[in-house]
């Protein structure tokens, strides 16, 4: 039986499709926005057709990745194909409930559960999953496999033990990270789709035989060895794609907006600074947290405001807000999302766009779990709801926002992991625009040296032990 894609595949996602139709496991190791979500669905959906498996459990980010799983079923999966699917939470409502019953019971369709990875560190979600693949023909897909790199942690050990149970006859795993802190993560990794690609039965053995260690009594990772060796055995397992490598992707345009700290900003910035600098000039040695809190402080000025001792907020005069009107006002009534660092940054917004009449949604830290889909929902689907507010450490790894054509960073983080994640979330496969992005930069703080560093695809790593490291982050440009 001819598989029919429901949207038609770019290039890239045809190779991997026809590379790993039979194969028994996978990796696919692809940039955010080149569509590894669609890939693997074809590839669970041609499995089903084949009459190979007539299950499918996914193992997701989060929550809200477990969410976004269900809208990308109904974009992608086969016009051919009748399934069931519901996404797996503890406690939920009596409705959730139902739905999730209704497709663990469900014959002569595809069942399709998404269980975000958390679950899997608590004996209720492991024995769900057991459940629902038992005495069936089952595939399962660890998205974001990162999340399980660390070969000693509770919830890799599960996802592990899943699967070899006997039901499961297919395995997949995906991620736009495989390699974070190094060649190690990849160990548990391929361990959980066969222990036979790389050989090694314990992580000890795989240290031994691919890491070069050293540091204090030779117990840390320095370097790694035998990488040729180690290649081979993965390269006939993974496909990997570089976004850069799909021509047929839309364009990404990046532009900076420098704004000038308000007299009072930098007033208080200078000061804080300048207390800084002497505190390392004292030649005390400054304990890391101290020294964290310091540079939280200054970034917060730039934002706009100062926690008080009592937990409440001494809000300053910025130009950021003004900044992000000017932006949504050019962007001429398209769809943006904008991006914070902080949660006062979130409200100082939300005051902001509700004083400009400005329709706006909310997806991050402070809206309940159950209520972000719903929000999501009003933003791509309501004319007038222009703006996503949302912050990348909730919303930068699991949404899929093709609706918005412009993105504002109203602050950047110092990792450059999450905001790769947020790049992403409207440069994906179905967008039909070239996507702005839109960097707020206070002149004269230590902004421009954050998204310098950001921009050379660099997380900011600060060594708070050092004095160096520390001016060189807080001298002006």
């Amino acid at each position: 039986m001819e598989y029919i894609h429901k949207c038609k595949p770019f290039l890239h996602q045809d190779v991997a499709f026809k590379r790993f139709e039979y194969a028994p496991f996978f990796a696919i190791f692809a940039d955010m926005g080149t569509g590894k979500t669609k890939m693997v669905i074809d590839q669970a959906g041609v499995r089903y057709l084949r009459g190979e498996i007539d299950t499918l459990l996914v193992i997701s980010l989060n929550l809200v990745g477990s969410q976004n799983w269900i809208s990308e079923l109904e974009a992608h999966m086969s016009p051919g194909i009748t399934y069931k699917a519901a996404y797996y939470m503890s406690g939920p409502r009596v409705a959730h409930k139902e739905r999730v019953a209704a497709v663990c019971n469900a014959t002569g369709v595809f069942r399709i559960m998404v269980v975000h990875v958390d679950a899997l560190s608590h004996e209720s979600g492991i024995s769900f999953c057991e459940d629902f693949i038992a005495k069936h023909k089952a595939m399962v897909i660890v998205d974001e496999s990162q999340t399980i790199k660390n070969p000693t942690s509770r919830r890799t050990k599960h996802v592990t033990s899943l699967g070899k149970e006997k039901a499961v006859v297919a395995k997949a795993i995906t991620t736009g990270t495989p390699l974070d802190k190094g060649w190690e993560d990849l160990y548990a990794q391929f361990r959980f789709l066969n222990p036979a690609i790389i050989g090694c039965r314990t992580f000890a053995a795989f240290r031994a035989l691919y890491c070069q260690m050293g540091g204090f009594e030779g117990r840390q990772i320095v370097g790694h060895i035998n990488l040729p060796e180690l290649k081979a055995k993965l390269e006939p397992h993974t496909f990997s794609v570089r976004s850069e490598d799909c021509q047929d992707l839309p364009e990404q345009m990046f532009m900076e907006r420098k704004i000038e700290l308000t007299p009072e900003q930098k007033k208080l910035y200078d000061a804080l600074r300048n207390e800084f600098f002497a505190e390392l000039d004292s030649g005390e040695i400054l304990e890391a947290d101290i020294a964290m809190t310091r540079l939280t402080r200054l970034r917060q000025v730039t934002s706009g405001f100062l926690p008080n001792d009592d937990g409440t907020f001494q809000h300053i005069p910025s130009n950021r807000p003004q900044e992000v009107l000017d932006i949504l006002e050019e962007a001429g009534g398209k769809k943006v999302i904008i991006w914070c660092l902080y949660k006062e940054s979130l409200r100082i917004l939300h005051e902001t766009f509700r004083k400009a009449g400005i329709g706006v949604a909310h997806f991050h830290g402070l809206v309940a779990p159950e209520k972000r889909a719903t929000e999501l929902a009003r933003f791509k689907e309501h004319a007038d709801c222009q703006g996503l507010l949302s912050s990348t450490a909730v919303g930068g790894a699991c949404i899929t926002v093709n609706e918005a054509k412009v993105q504002i960073f109203y602050e950047n983080g110092f990792s450059y992991l999450q905001r790769a994640q947020a790049l992403k979330r409207n440069h994906r496969h179905g967008q039909t625009e070239r996507v702005a992005y839109y960097d707020i930069i206070a002149k004269g703080t230590m902004d421009t040296k954050v998204i310098n560093m950001l921009k050379k695809k660099e997380s900011v790593a600060i060594d708070v032990r050092s004095v160096g490291a520390l001016r060189g982050l807080l001298e002006t440009i």
